[in-house]
């Protein structure tokens, strides 16, 4: 499964350049792009087994994401719905005295 900490996560295709393209037994290359450490990384998927594999992966990443979002979705609701407590513990009621000296005359 991809990281976590891979947001934007792409699959694309690319084009050879003309001369590579005319020759038989070169295709599209699929690539893969995400973030990782604030840099972009673009891996070659050479293999359509290895393309597969990227497409499981990004589609189980998306679901970690919804996951994510539903969870703190939930979380908000359940403090929206969590009463507001009036009454205070007693370390609140204990206030801290307050200094009242003056400075001395002169």
């Amino acid at each position: 499964m991809l990281e976590s900490s891979r947001r934007g996560v792409a699959l694309r295709e690319t084009e050879l350049p003309l001369r590579a393209s005319e020759d038989p037994g070169h295709g599209p290359i699929m690539r893969l792009t995400y973030k990782r450490q604030g840099k972009t990384v673009t891996e070659a998927l050479p293999t359509p087994a290895a393309v597969r594999k990227a497409e499981r992966e990004i589609a189980e990443f998306r679901n970690y994401q919804q996951l994510g979002r539903e969870l703190v979705d939930i979380n908000e609701q359940i403090c929206r719905l969590r009463p507001v407590e009036d009454t205070l513990t007693p370390q609140e009621k204990k206030r801290p005295k307050r200094f009242s000296k003056r400075s001395p005359k002169r």
